[in-house]
């Protein structure tokens, strides 16, 4: 009775041990899954940084910006969207646009001073669909 007591305990010492583990691989998923990145700047820097290009226009009258998709990931910043849904745009006279395609019923831009803008998410599964938030400041 006692070989199988101590048996069974170190059975039972096993399977919390692989609870544990997978609790932790759980929650590191789920961080990952939560996880966004993202860049802002002016024209020129995200031009810069590779994080857009110039597109369409006619003679260099007309053109938009476009997410390049081939950036270096130093340029972005993690956030994990399960911890904090606002992030703080530092914006003269407060414009500021979003790049990357983000639903746009997924967030909101609210000024918050003269030179501040808050990026706000409202549906955090529907934002992070889009790993990579571009956002131009003017």
């Amino acid at each position: 009775l006692r070989t199988r007591v101590t048996g069974l305990k170190f059975e039972i010492q096993g399977q919390q041990e692989a609870l544990q583990r997978n609790q932790e691989e759980l929650l590191a998923r789920q961080k990952e899954l939560a996880t966004i990145y993202y860049t802002m700047g002016t024209k020129d820097e995200l031009k810069n940084a590779g994080v857009v290009q110039p597109n369409g226009g006619v003679l260099g009258v007309g053109k938009t910006l476009k997410v390049s998709g081939k950036f270096e990931e130093a340029a972005f910043s993690p956030l994990n969207t399960d911890e904090q849904n606002v992030i703080q745009i530092p914006a003269k006279k407060g414009k500021v646009q979003i790049l990357s395609a983000q639903p746009p019923g997924s967030y909101s831009l609210t000024k918050v001073g003269k030179d501040m803008v808050e990026l706000h998410i409202l549906d955090r599964s529907e934002f992070r669909k889009i790993k990579h938030l571009v956002i131009l400041k003017a």
